[in-house]
């Protein structure tokens, strides 16, 4: 295990990448990172401190979350086709529900019009609710093309 080789033990068998085995053995690396991977999905959920149980208290938050979803929609400068509604119970049971337009979309509009129809397709209301979450998918920018790869970031 090279973990376990000083630096200087490293250097001597290994040469100049000694120095180099050195750090990467420690979780040490300078390198940038590069993302290659398109984006699939925008979404926001949240966790509730007190389980909901009233559909007009869940859809207050799932239109929060909804926000959340068409700011980064917006500021990306794309479009989306589908939405996913998230449901987790207070069993810890979770579901989901989508939907898929026929046309592409990016107004908040556009979700809060389908949202109430997806918790409908639900057992909100008659049991205890943890968390939501609302997601879009099958995105597409502005212009019409794939969204480009962008790079993540972690902090």
């Amino acid at each position: 295990d090279l973990k376990q080789w000083s630096q200087s033990r490293l250097q001597k068998y290994f040469g100049r990448m000694g120095v180099y085995y050195y750090g990467i053995v420690r979780g040490e690396d300078e390198r940038q990172v590069h993302n290659n991977r398109t984006r699939k999905s925008i979404g926001a959920e949240t966790t509730f401190n007190t389980d909901l149980v009233a559909t007009e208290e869940m859809l207050a938050r799932l239109q929060l979350l909804a926000e959340k979803v068409v700011g980064v929609l917006q500021k990306k400068k794309l479009t989306a086709k589908t939405m996913t509604l998230k449901v987790k119970f207070d069993d810890f049971q979770q579901v989901t529900r989508s939907h898929t337009e026929h046309h592409v979309f990016c107004s908040i509009d556009a979700i809060l019009r389908r949202l109430p129809q997806l918790l409908d397709k639900t057992e909100a209301g008659s049991r205890r609710v943890r968390l939501l979450g609302v997601s879009v998918s099958n995105l597409k920018a502005l212009d019409g093309q794939d969204p480009t790869p962008e790079q993540i970031t972690l902090l």
